[in-house]
């Protein structure tokens, strides 16, 4: 998902196996991103892919990150402190020593309760605080998108996977249809390929030969 003034694209897609990795689907998709020539001013994550080896993936191809970082272990403890404020220095160590670790700044911005400070992950490049929070903000809407493409997303029984993530593409691009369409609604937009892509039936009476149906 790109973010631009006003406007959200889905620039890149990719299917998820069970046993995929975090680090293995962030270089997929950075992949798709260098095959269509965008350029990445930074990133912003889930906190699903706050992890070691993701950041060592970002950090080699020098793409800046955000990425909420994760109450866990005794080291991080003092980040989540009621009054704690501004950047620290800190090393992610994964539990799995295969994984190794990786250093990243830390920003620690109050949240809406001094109780619990917002926490990210970033990389260097971030050097205010109060941007760090507004630029992760942004990336909230992506829930929205994907409410979106599910509403145009076609019904399946099929467990193929290819196939499945053909149907996500192609609702991602009638998504992006009623964005350049200002003023039309989605279930506009759907209905129109509805009568688009439905064969009408003609005259039967028609001579042999002729096609019995047209499409709008």
């Amino acid at each position: 998902m790109s973010l631009v003034p006003g406007r959200r694209h889905t620039r890149v897609r990719t299917a998820v196996r069970p046993k995929d990795t975090p680090d293995a689907i962030v270089a997929r998709l950075l992949a798709q991103i260098g095959w269509a020539r965008v350029r990445i001013r930074y990133v912003l994550l889930d906190r699903a892919f706050y992890s070691a080896s993701v950041v060592r993936a970002l950090t080699q191809r020098n793409v800046r990150f955000v990425i909420p970082m994760v109450r866990r272990g005794h080291a991080v403890e003092r980040f989540f402190a009621r009054g704690t404020r501004g950047w620290f220095e800190h090393t992610i160590r994964c539990r799995r020593s295969r994984d190794g670790s990786a250093p990243v700044r830390v920003a620690v911005v109050p949240g809406r309760s001094w109780h619990r400070p917002l926490v990210f992950a970033c990389s260097p490049g971030f050097e205010r605080l109060p941007q760090v929070i507004l630029d992760y903000r942004t990336r909230f809407g992506i829930e929205t998108s994907y409410r979106q493409l599910g509403e145009c997303l076609a019904r399946t029984t099929c467990a193929d996977p290819v196939y499945r993530l053909l149907l996500v593409g192609v609702s991602l691009l009638i998504r992006a249809w009623w964005i350049a369409a200002r003023g039309v609604t989605l279930g506009e937009i759907r209905w129109n390929l509805i009568l688009i892509l439905t064969p009408v039936p003609i005259d039967t009476h028609q001579p042999a030969g002729r096609a019995h149906f047209i499409v709008p």
